[in-house]
């Protein structure tokens, strides 16, 4: 086939190819209602897999639910100074858009951290189990949430925030 039949056809397939926008105005508002119903079933999903996942390991290892191992999160220092890095890479244009991804990554791992320290604090407060679990709903329900949780991660890596609810080491008396 020479190239002037190939281009005949390509012009001929491309006039028959209607080019759309997306979704017709009227169906705009379904779909935008479609993909909400469909992350919060996703959400749903997942919640429902973590509450399986504990209670399937509080019947088969209920001390590995005891230790607080969450609780002691905390990622290499390196993190932090990656995180920094990328940061500053944002203000060079060619390095831009590497940049940003490498912050969405790591800012996933500090969100964690931070959470972890959340949940640190929740589980010492003085009160009904219920009322632990209703702080780190109040805090996940945030619109804020992902925001503070990463950099209360980012600044634990540096003030260590878990060490001040410690008691003082009492000082053995010679």
């Amino acid at each position: 086939m020479d190239d002037q039949a190939l281009n005949d056809r390509l012009q001929t397939f491309e006039a028959s190819v209607p080019v759309t926008g997306g979704p017709p105005p009227s169906h705009r508002p379904r779909v935008s209602r479609a993909r909400t119903a469909l992350v919060a079933m996703a959400a749903l999903v997942v919640l429902a897999n973590a509450v399986l996942l504990r209670s399937y390991l509080a019947r088969r290892d209920p001390g590995w639910l005891e230790g607080g191992e969450f609780e002691g999160l905390r990622w290499p220092w390196g993190l932090s100074v990656l995180f920094e890095a990328s940061g500053l890479s944002v203000l060079v244009p060619p390095l831009r858009s590497t940049g940003y991804n490498i912050l969405l990554v790591l800012a996933f791992f500090f969100v964690l951290q931070g959470l972890a320290v959340v949940a640190y604090y929740a589980n010492r407060l003085a009160g009904p189990p219920v009322l632990r679990a209703a702080v780190l709903v109040l805090v996940l329900v945030n619109p804020w949430a992902p925001q503070i949780l990463a950099l209360l991660g980012l600044f634990d890596m540096w003030f260590d925030f878990r060490k001040w609810a410690e008691p003082p080491q009492q000082r053995g008396r010679a």
